[in-house]
């Protein structure tokens, strides 16, 4: 007999993750998550987004899948509560210092009353935010493992506007020590692992970075829609549109509302404000020189997006 490996202990709170296709906006949408006093300072994990897509394509046993991703975020949720690895380079977009509970965490880096944590983490049941890359139908991993304590919100954003992004992002995938994605080697063929056939897609390599933007994003585009199908109906499911969002965002918040329990700080109106939401025109938001790139300092786009 086979011994499995298992965990049937964890600290309470959800699992929320925050999904979507690089260029979506999880950025912007992570600091109006933060400022919901029931969630903890999200996070990017790549440790937790390798190891779905190794479970995704059966790469990893289901009973290791499960303990190991309920131990990496119990280790989470205690790290946060101590302020241990805080990410505390000031301009980094994840910075502590872009949150609304910055104070609250950094005074959590002097705590050295560990049981006083472990009270804390049993009492407040914080949701542990997660932001992850476009794991899309990899994100069922975590509905198996977490069941009813998972939260699948998802960013999508018109592909034309996902095409400046990706091409100056192109070069890297897969060819450079910064890409930190998982890819696959099939027959001698190397692709990104979000790729379903390699029969479409044997001279990848060969493509011009304008075609191997094309390729990736046609391929993704697909990949949402299959996920966004089997999604739409769960009610642990959101499914979050830039371009309606910016413009008009009370729908949405009204169903983060409900998600969190109405739970927004007083800080959620001044969040609203520092994102420019709502906007008059969906790039009349900040002009950040990583946004500039993509052609957010103009308020003319391919389509007409205004209020």
């Amino acid at each position: 007999m086979v011994a499995e490996f298992t965990r049937d202990k964890s600290y309470p709170g959800k699992i929320v993750l925050l999904d979507g296709i690089s260029g979506t906006g999880k950025t912007m949408i992570h600091r109006i998550i933060d400022s919901y006093e029931c969630n903890s300072l999200p996070k990017f994990s790549y440790a937790i987004e390798q190891i779905c897509i190794a479970a995704h394509y059966n790469k990893i046993e289901k009973d290791a899948t499960s303990a190991i991703l309920k131990l990496q975020i119990d280790q989470l949720k205690f790290d946060l509560e101590i302020g241990r690895e805080v990410n505390l380079r000031k301009n980094d977009l994840s910075s502590i210092f872009k949150s609304t509970k910055r104070s609250a965490y950094l005074k959590k880096i002097f705590l050295d009353d560990v049981e006083k944590v472990i009270s804390n983490l049993i009492k407040q049941e914080r949701n542990v935010v997660l932001i992850t890359h476009q794991l899309l139908n990899a994100t069922s991993v975590f509905e198996n493992v977490f069941t009813d304590n998972f939260i699948n919100i998802h960013t999508v954003r018109n592909p034309v506007y996902l095409y400046y992004h990706w091409n100056t992002y192109i070069k890297l995938l897969g060819d450079s020590v910064r890409d930190l994605t998982v890819w696959k080697n099939e027959e001698g063929n190397i692709y990104p692992w979000f790729f379903k056939n390699i029969e479409n897609y044997k001279g990848y390599a060969g493509l011009t970075n304008n075609d191997k933007t094309l390729v990736c994003l046609i391929e993704l585009i697909e990949n949402l829609l299959i996920h966004h199908a089997l999604s739409s109906n769960k009610p642990n499911y959101l499914c979050i549109e830039f371009e309606k969002f910016v413009l008009n965002p009370s729908v949405v918040i009204n169903k983060l509302d409900q998600l969190f329990n109405n739970q927004n700080k007083k800080s959620f109106k001044r969040v609203l404000r520092g994102e420019k939401i709502p906007r008059v025109h969906i790039n009349s938001g900040k002009k950040r020189q990583i946004y500039k790139r993509y052609g957010a300092d103009s308020n003319t786009t391919l389509m007409e997006h205004k209020a």
